[in-house]
């Protein structure tokens, strides 16, 4: 969230919020406050942990299987202009992550546009992907580029996939490479930070953090049916292993042979005689009487 303020966003409330309202409500309906409480908190794992959660996270799997991942940087909100004559309009991506993946190393970029409570657009990604490739030509111009759509799946909601088969031909028009894409939705984010392992330490720390924020928005983890049978069946063997514990107990609870009981207080009065205070009370004295036969 810190760097949605240093970048100038959340400069005013959002559209269907008065002065009054709490800041929770204002983070609740906030993309760019989203976007900015998630990358921060992605940008502080470990390059290789962060890939996995991206790769978790993202469909189609495009991104490479790459152990030895590093990330180099982190932008938010870039402006882009060299693209302005042909696109008639400067382009602000999200966030941009550069990595520096495998070894050898190879220079990857992530253009990534998230979205709440509105949907994605082709055109949109378009102009992101020739915004870039104008933007770093030459030199500049990484080994390989990724767009990723976070959120705003709209009608393809829990089909990333099929958005992106959508998108992408009118996504590459105009551009040099075809644009390689992947799509997904907030929940699937949180639903890689459960599936994914993460190391003991700062990085659990980090990654409970981004659970909690992306709850605050409703997102939390849903485990899939295949799960909950496991869940059940494991419960099922619990119950079945108490039950022969309890056995044994239970039999001898419901016999009917009724098991002799030690006479605990046979000749107790005569046990305790010896013992009892004399008292001068007469009363006390002819119950020592009556008692010893006298």
């Amino acid at each position: 969230m810190l760097r949605a303020i240093l970048d100038g966003k959340g400069r005013t409330v959002p559209e269907g919020l008065k002065a009054g309202d709490s800041l929770r409500r204002v983070y609740k309906v906030s993309e760019d406050l989203l976007t900015a409480t998630v990358f921060e908190r992605l940008a502080y794992l470990g390059g290789s942990t962060l890939w996995a959660v991206l790769r978790a996270t993202f469909r189609p799997d495009v991104l490479p299987d790459r152990k030895v991942v590093e990330l180099d940087e982190i932008e938010f909100w870039p402006r882009w202009s060299k693209a302005n004559p042909t696109l008639e309009q400067d382009v602000e991506p999200d966030v941009i992550l550069r990595f520096s993946v495998g070894d050898p190393p190879v220079r990857v970029t992530l253009v990534i546009e998230c979205k709440l409570g509105r949907w994605q657009e082709a055109g949109q990604w378009r102009r992101e992907w020739i915004a870039h490739e104008m933007e770093f030509a030459g030199d500049d111009e990484p080994d390989e580029c990724f767009f990723l759509a976070l959120g705003g799946l709209g009608v393809f909601k829990g089909k990333p996939q099929e958005m992106v088969s959508a998108f992408a031909t009118p996504a590459s028009v105009g551009a040099s490479t075809p644009i390689m894409a992947a799509a997904a939705d907030w929940s699937d984010l949180m639903h890689a930070l459960h599936k994914v392992e993460i190391p003991e330490g700062a990085e659990r720390r980090v990654v409970e953090d981004l659970r909690r924020a992306l709850a605050l928005h409703g997102y939390r983890r849903v485990r899939p049916l295949s799960d909950l049978a496991a869940s059940v069946e494991n419960r099922v063997g619990s119950f079945a292993r108490s039950a022969e514990v309890l056995r044994p107990m239970h039999e001898r609870l419901t016999s009917n042979v009724e098991e002799p009981r030690p006479k605990t207080l046979s000749g107790w009065p005569d046990k305790i005689a010896p013992w009892r205070t004399i008292s001068a009370k007469p009363s006390v004295m002819q119950f020592r009487r009556s008692d010893a036969g006298l």
